[in-house]
């Protein structure tokens, strides 16, 4: 052990946010309810267009029986690994509907024989029919894209790239102090003029998040203004408003406040969607803030109250075995698996290290932005201080090759087929992906880190190895 302290401002507000922003322009809105029945919560769309060869390649002009397919990345174990696939005819035209949960932006994979040849990321919304256009090999240029969703998605990708320019100049230390405030306003300001003209799609759903977060820490009294704004104009957006407000009481005025506003909405008329995934931050609070008790007490009146609702079941179950088998100070699951290096590895073996497990798949979009923030944890840290261990489920050859030809690889990750999948998600209770688990060097849980839950499994890993360091001093 490194004989340091941690900063604990670690990160300047700028790298902060722009943490956040890498992070918002992927899967936030997994929280989202989308307005479905209960009787079948999944929506879909309708995915067409046409694929064709570069005749230098193929003179045949016969194009049927590629392959086009989306996985269930967000892990929802009440839908398929597929949702969806379809194959070419002999001119390259396809039609199929998708279905899913949420909108979201989805990995399309395209190829040929069994083999995957390309990806390319969709916005999928309900009834929002994508029409695309491509030809093989060199899918990434020729891509054309039609959907209204899809459209307003790449404006909304040009406001995120100014965004990025303006983060650049800070770093490089041209904005600072009431300059850099003024311009990060100036950006939440636009992002929620975006949000206002186009409220109810993705796009403009995710533009009102970012606009939130860049409040965050400079101006929270107008992001409160506009969480409330929010609460009335996008109900579907409430979870998501909520646990950012939750956040922001519990951490400027106290858990009591926190937990006031959740009783606060409580008492509002919501449909049951919400009113399920409010109970939920509610139950996840408690349990986060080490009130097990009554987190258990409150986790049996949600399954009673919302036992018709399947989805309400399996996570009340899957949080029942965190409560009971994964909360912090118990000891972690054992894990052993083959590393990509043909090493045999397992949680014994590591030694007095502080231990992150990672269980993701490799092409989820939020894991790959995530995986630079890991990048510079390890690199600060090193192999001397923490041991980092990933999991990708479903991952082969091919998509560990391409993760890895633009990624640096410092820790080890486990060889695709040497695990059980299957008992791991048993064992660890893996409901989301990504989910992580920090383990300290005794071997016990620390905390588990669900999807967008990085920046608490940084602050946890912090106080960790402060607290290992003052016991070796």
């Amino acid at each position: 052990m490194r004989n340091h302290k941690v900063n604990n401002n670690r990160l300047s507000n700028d790298d902060r946010i722009q943490r956040y922003w890498l992070i918002l322009c992927s899967l936030l809105l997994v929280f989202t309810s989308c307005g479905t029945t209960e009787e079948d919560p999944y929506i879909g769309n309708i995915i067409k267009g046409q694929v064709t060869v570069d005749e230098n390649i193929d003179q045949t002009g016969d194009y049927s029986g590629i392959e086009l397919k989306i996985l269930n990345h967000a892990g929802d174990p009440a839908l398929p690994d597929t949702i969806f696939y379809t194959t070419t005819d002999s001119a390259g035209h396809f039609q199929s509907r998708s279905r899913f949960l949420n909108p979201a932006i989805y990995t399309l994979e395209i190829g040929r024989r069994g083999q995957t040849l390309e990806s390319v990321n969709l916005v999928l919304a309900p009834e929002d029919t994508v029409r695309l256009e491509a030809e093989l090999p060199n899918v990434v240029e020729t891509l054309q894209v039609y959907s209204r969703e899809n459209e307003l998605f790449e404006t909304y990708e040009r406001l995120e790239r100014g965004l990025e320019r303006v983060l650049q100049f800070a770093r490089a230390g041209h904005l600072t102090g009431d300059s850099l405030e003024a311009e990060l306003r100036k950006w939440s300001d636009l992002y929620w003029d975006f949000y206002q003209d186009h409220p109810k799609s993705f796009a403009g759903e995710q533009s009102a998040v970012n606009a939130l977060y860049l409040l965050e820490g400079w101006d929270d009294e107008m992001m409160i203004e506009r969480l409330e704004i929010l609460q009335q104009e996008s109900p579907s957006l409430l979870p998501f408003s909520s646990r950012l407000a939750v956040f922001y009481y519990a951490h400027e005025h106290g858990l009591n406040r926190a937990l006031d506003y959740l009783e606060s909405l409580r008492e509002m008329e919501l449909e049951q969607q919400a009113r399920m995934e409010i109970e939920q931050t509610l139950i996840h609070l408690l349990h986060d803030s080490l009130m097990l008790e009554r987190a258990g007490e409150e986790l049996a009146r949600f399954k009673e109250e919302f036992s018709d609702l399947e989805r309400a079941v399996e996570w009340a179950e899957g949080l029942e075995a965190d409560l009971t088998r994964l909360a912090p100070g118990m000891p972690a699951p054992h894990l052993e698996i083959t590393t990509l290096g043909g090493e045999q590895l397992h949680t014994g073996s590591i030694g007095e290290k502080v231990l992150i497990i990672e269980f993701t798949r490799i092409e989820n979009f939020l894991y790959q932005h995530q995986y630079e923030e890991l990048i510079n944890l390890y690199r600060e840290y090193g192999n001397e201080d923490v041991e980092i261990i990933t999991v990708p489920f479903g991952a082969n050859p091919l998509l560990m090759a391409a993760f890895f030809e633009e990624r640096e690889q410092l820790w080890r990750f486990a060889e695709s087929g040497s695990v059980d999948e299957e008992q791991l998600r048993a064992d660890f209770n893996i409901q989301v992906i990504p989910t992580r688990f920090l383990i300290d060097t005794n071997g016990n849980i620390v905390g588990k880190y669900e999807g967008l839950e990085l920046e608490e499994m940084f602050s946890d890993f912090e106080t960790l190895i402060n607290t290992n360091l003052e016991e070796v001093l």
